[in-house]
């Protein structure tokens, strides 16, 4: 198990944490760091990455100079360009571009100087980056396996090192859980936690990822854990209850589904992710009419948003809204992979129903692979 310890008053505003810091490397550049920071607290971002390119150059301080790029610019990965953004609410588009690879700069460093735990880390940081940017723009700038396998053997020699931080904690134990490595997605969600009492996405993964494991005793009190020490949002409270309204179907506490059922129904009277919810727990314990009512609430759900974004969009819009919409109800339909009959009985309820709308029956005939 990786020691965690804070690292921020070594390198005095990297945010990382590690037991064995090079504390004289770290000494070299403490003044420069603390001006930095001091910029950083101002949103002077573009000043603080100038000052950082003046100074000479160690592993914190090229590490600041990749976290001010990760974190503060507006980015192109597949070129390498960066425009840092010193405001919340607006792009200077008249800033200079920096063109600017980060492994490229990381690996020449480390051949002059031998491998650095702090620039593996924020290597592993770029291929996180990377792999959300390839999934948001949907644009292959690497071959996702390249990238998780990079990021993976990058975070692993950061920990190995000493180095961690929040990011690194919550971002390997999401690896981890996509790579079906359950126990150690747990320890590192765990970690993220640790440095992030307050953080919902952390207490909501591993929840999720105790459920996948098969531990829903673990699951549910980890969202009750969350539940009784945070404020939290409705829009929050519904991804809770969702999550204890399996782990009850699967211990087969009725009373305790339709208790959060109820629940969530309260936060969220109409919307794709209630009669989403409704219709699997409906479906999962043999309930197949209420599960079915349900469904056909999502599908009218789909209709009128159709048919409100046909009357108000531009044409050129139309087909990729519609293509949106076959997915979204094509995941839906996820729900009756185990339950071949009863999805048959309803398509064809829907197919009736909607006989005489093109657009739906197209909608309905795609999202199921007729």
């Amino acid at each position: 198990m990786v020691r965690i310890v804070s690292f921020v008053l070594i390198i005095l505003s990297l945010n990382t944490c590690s037991q064995n810091a090079n504390k004289n490397a770290a000494n070299s550049s403490s003044e420069i760091l603390l001006e930095c920071e001091k910029l950083i607290e101002d949103h002077k971002y573009s000043s603080a990455y100038e000052m950082l390119c003046e100074s000479k150059e160690d592993e914190y301080i090229l590490a600041k100079k990749i976290q001010i790029l990760l974190e503060n610019s507006k980015e192109n990965y597949r070129f390498h360009y960066f425009i840092i953004v010193d405001s919340y609410f607006s792009i200077d588009e008249n800033k200079k571009m920096i063109v600017f690879d980060i492994i490229k700069e990381i690996n020449r460093y480390q051949r002059k100087n031998g491998i650095s735990g702090i620039l593996q880390l924020y290597a592993g940081h770029y291929y996180h980056k990377l792999y959300i940017y390839s999934r948001e723009y949907k644009e292959a700038i690497m071959d996702e396996d390249d990238i998780n396998e990079k990021m993976f053997d990058s975070y692993s020699i950061a920990i190995s090192m000493g180095y961690s931080d929040h990011d690194l904690c919550r971002n390997y134990a999401d690896l981890n859980f996509r790579m079906g490595n359950y126990d150690m997605s747990i320890e590192y969600y765990k970690q993220a936690i640790a440095f992030d009492k307050s953080s919902d996405i952390d207490y909501q993964r591993l929840a999720e990822v105790y459920y996948k494991n098969n531990e829903y005793e673990k699951s549910i009190e980890t969202v009750n854990d969350y539940l009784s020490q945070n404020h939290v949002y409705s829009y929050l409270l519904f991804y809770y209850y969702r999550i204890l309204v399996y782990n009850y179907i699967k211990l087969k506490d009725y009373d305790k589904l339709y208790e959060y059922i109820n629940k969530a129904e309260q936060i969220e009277r109409a919307s794709y992710g209630l009669f989403s919810l409704k219709n699997f727990a409906f479906l999962s314990i043999g309930e197949f009419e209420k599960s079915k009512e349900e469904a056909k609430k999502y599908v009218y759900y789909i209709y009128e948003h159709i048919s409100a974004y046909y009357e108000s969009e531009k044409e050129h819009n139309k087909e990729r809204y519609l293509n949106e919409q076959i997915d979204t109800l094509a995941y839906f339909f996820e729900n009756y992979k185990s339950y071949n009959d009863q999805l048959n009985e309803l398509i064809n309820e829907l197919l009736l129903e909607y006989s005489n709308n093109e657009l739906m029956l197209e909608v309905i005939k795609k999202s199921n692979g007729i």
